[in-house]
């Protein structure tokens, strides 16, 4: 299962990130988040697990550096990433920790 959606992320003046996937149709209290301790542990996820493009990759560092936050839309969410965020976007129920999707 993938799911499409959007990703919001912002950085704090510590220069920590946090990723908010917002998957289509789902309400704004039942999106998952993951904290990044910097931009690069950040941008490395985007590339690798959500395969973003490098040239937005780039986009969201300007803007991040400018305004603290950006938004990419149309991100594909990977199955091991959904179950790492412990969300089974289709339905809106919490997975329990080890609980298979």
């Amino acid at each position: 299962m993938r799911i499409n959606g959007s990703v919001h992320v912002t950085q704090d003046q510590q220069l920590r990130c946090s990723l908010t996937y917002a998957p289509l149709g789902v309400p704004s209290g039942d999106r998952p988040s993951r904290v990044f301790a910097n931009r690069r542990e950040l941008e490395t996820f985007l590339a690798g697990s959500l395969g973003v493009d490098q040239s937005e990759i780039r986009s969201m560092r300007e803007a991040l550096a400018r305004h603290g936050r950006y938004t990419i839309l149309e991100v594909w969410m990977p199955d091991a990433e959904i179950v790492g965020l412990e969300y089974i976007p289709v339905t809106g129920l919490v997975l329990a920790q080890g609980a298979p999707a």
